[in-house]
């Protein structure tokens, strides 16, 4: 579904059309990052000894291949053909989606994957106050920092129109180095200073990396350099969260924990709430005025959230 949706973006022409590839691209794009957090956490996931980092890790290595890896491929396309548009990355991506999907096969089945809910225990996630109040929390802290994000290339094609695409190869460049490194080495941060405080200091750096690009980022050295506390985000946003719903539910509702949480942050909070309310300031206020709302915002939260996030103690697997 996510390959033939690539495709579909590839020859979409109107803007209706675009919306109604989307919607139906959503369908099936959304479910696949909680999903494989879910398996990837059930398989990998141990509380001493956890290898689920360093397989992020080989996630952010992908990613960085893709983000800078692409722009030299469109160079090269340009000197044996004249179609060189931003449109090749569909059908690239359709591909390395189709390569991945056939990876699962090769995925042990093991018995802690095969674990089965109960008809209706999902219902006990909503009757639980303590999630609940981590409901509020990611949808807050994806509201005030994913539209940022998203928006991101905007900001930077009105701060170097120049070259957009070289400005954020390079961008990418530095975020994903650090990246890399540090998200490996997460899970002996988590050991140390535990899942609730990173899960903070994710969310700090990201309000003060947008404070920074807000008010500053027209200086492009003070721009890039900003980006080094990009890692510190991603540590906090997308591994110490879901592996702080790991500690929080069931282990038979590892899925529909992980499948909610996401709905409530990246889906509705981020995706659809901080995008809209992103957009809105850039046409109305200016390019940097995601940055800037979305980073205060983000450090607000921040004296909030201990209240909001309770704390859980760590699940014993051996």
């Amino acid at each position: 579904g996510i390959a033939l949706g690539f495709i579909a973006f590839w020859y979409v022409e109107t803007y209706f059309g675009l919306l109604f590839v989307s919607a139906c691209f959503a369908a099936f794009y959304t479910s696949l990052i909680p999903q494989g957090m879910a398996l990837g956490l059930g398989l990998l996931y141990r509380s001493d000894t956890s290898h689920f980092e360093y397989v992020r890790a080989i996630g952010s290595l992908g990613f960085l291949l893709t983000c800078f890896g692409f722009p030299y491929f469109l160079e090269g396309m340009a000197k044996s053909s004249d179609n060189t548009e931003l449109g090749l990355m569909f059908p690239c991506s359709a591909l390395i989606i189709l390569i991945t999907a056939l990876t699962v096969i090769f995925i042990p089945n093991q018995n802690i994957i095969r674990e089965k809910a109960k008809s209706g225990s999902w219902k006990q996630l909503f009757g639980d106050s303590r999630f609940i109040r981590f409901f509020i929390y990611v949808f807050l802290a994806n509201f005030m920092l994913d539209g940022p994000m998203f928006m991101f290339p905007i900001f930077v094609e009105s701060v170097a129109p120049e070259n957009p695409v070289g400005t954020l190869k390079w961008l990418w460049l530095i975020m994903l180095v650090p990246e890399i490194m540090i998200i490996a080495m997460s899970g002996h941060m988590r050991r140390r200073i535990g899942v609730r405080f990173l899960m903070f200091a994710g969310l700090g750096a990201g309000g003060i990396k947008w404070i920074i690009c807000g008010f500053w980022g027209d200086n492009l050295t003070v721009l890039h350099w900003a980006m080094l506390i990009h890692s510190f985000y991603v540590v906090g946003a997308l591994v110490a969260m879901p592996l702080y719903v790991n500690y929080l539910i069931p282990s038979d509702l590892r899925s529909t924990g992980q499948g909610l949480a996401t709905m409530i942050s990246s889906s509705l909070g981020g995706g659809i709430c901080s995008n809209y309310v992103a957009g809105w300031l850039i046409d109305n206020v200016g390019p940097e005025a995601p940055q800037i709302y979305g980073g205060c915002g983000a450090l607000v939260l921040l004296f909030m959230a201990p209240f909001l996030v309770p704390k859980v103690k760590t699940k014993r697997i051996v």
